[in-house]
């Protein structure tokens, strides 16, 4: 019986994590990424956008809604500067500039970044709506939004996409 409580405290062994080394280790770590850590400057990515507005709803119960109609008044003013962007097969299409009654095409992005600063210095402060036709591809959108903030327009917003208001 001794021979096995002996033989039971031997086997039975501790393990020493060495914990200063491994909080030396975490701390490094810690000091890596603090140094590394960039953070985005504060003009990217700021910008003003307002959506559609919606207009207050005229059925009385829930099952009278038809969400395919569309509003028949108009429910906010339009805006100052329209830039309207027709797709070409998820590309861009043709894009045309409208201020009040002027419409101005222009071939590409560079072409609408020149357009919207010269239209900026005669405007100001207006606001500027985009309207994008639903197939054109996302990246398309950035880039006619940044032509708008390139131009100092920081108030941009959406009007719905003309191909599903034909509908």
């Amino acid at each position: 019986m001794r021979m096995m409580k002996r033989k039971l405290d031997e086997e039975h062994a501790e393990v020493q994590i060495p914990i200063p080394a491994m909080l030396d280790v975490v701390f490094q770590l810690l000091a890596y990424f603090i140094m590394n850590f960039h953070p985005a400057s504060v003009a990217e990515g700021q910008m003003d956008m307002f959506l559609p507005a919606t207009s207050q709803a005229k059925a009385q119960d829930v099952k009278d809604v038809d969400p395919f109609a569309m509003s028949t008044t108009e429910v906010e003013p339009p805006a100052e500067v329209t830039v309207k962007v027709e797709s070409h097969i998820g590309g861009l299409g043709k894009i045309t500039i409208f201020e009040k009654e002027q419409r101005t095409e222009v071939p590409d992005i560079k072409a609408l970044r020149e357009e919207l600063k010269k239209l900026h210095a005669q405007v100001d402060r207006a606001n500027i709506k985009i309207e994008a036709d639903g197939t054109l591809k996302y990246a398309f959108l950035i880039e006619v939004m940044d032509a708008c903030l390139a131009a100092k327009f920081h108030s941009v917003g959406f009007a719905p996409p003309p191909d599903l208001t034909r509908r």
